[in-house]
């Protein structure tokens, strides 16, 4: 029995804001954490994934969310 390999997660820094689902809302200059790689490269026009730009703003204050599925 074949199993599906769990996707990758990734911190994120919000560059404007934006939605995953349409519902919840992010604001741009936080950081979003457990993030599914694949969802954060197909939403690369308002995240940003660089792990860089994640811990900078982690260390300069941002405020973090962990990513509800």
């Amino acid at each position: 029995m074949a199993t599906k390999k769990q996707d990758a997660t990734v911190s994120v820094f919000v560059l404007c804001a934006g939605s995953f689902d349409g519902v919840t809302s992010y604001q741009a200059g936080c950081v979003i954490e457990g993030v599914p790689s694949a969802l954060a490269e197909a939403n690369a026009h308002w995240v940003d994934a660089a792990p860089a730009a994640a811990e900078y703003a982690k260390d300069t204050g941002a405020l973090v969310f962990e990513l509800q599925n």
